[in-house]
């Protein structure tokens, strides 16, 4: 049964394929005016299921990890407050 799991959006994190993540701890930087972008990081695999660039704050700052991703692999993505972090899918 897939998690949510409440992630500073400037962290490193693990999870399991099919997660979700309720971004926290967003810089004040990013407002309605002046939103922060979570972003594909070069030909890295992507592994949100919703479309890069994933624009914050949104309506909603949830989002949830693609279901095929691998297991012990680690999945790397841009924040374009903070710098370049990165998601360890842990299970099976």
């Amino acid at each position: 049964m897939p998690t949510t799991h409440n992630q500073s959006i400037c962290d490193n994190w693990s999870a399991s394929k099919g997660d979700s993540v309720n971004w926290q701890s967003i810089p004040t930087t990013c407002t309605s005016s002046s939103t922060c972008s979570i972003s594909q990081d070069g030909s890295n695999p992507w592994p949100f299921n919703e479309s890069s660039p994933i624009s914050i704050p949104s309506a909603s700052n949830t989002n949830t990890l693609k279901s095929n991703l691998v297991p012990g692999q680690t999945y790397y993505y841009n924040v374009s407050c903070c710098s370049t972090h990165s998601v360890t899918i842990t299970g099976k």
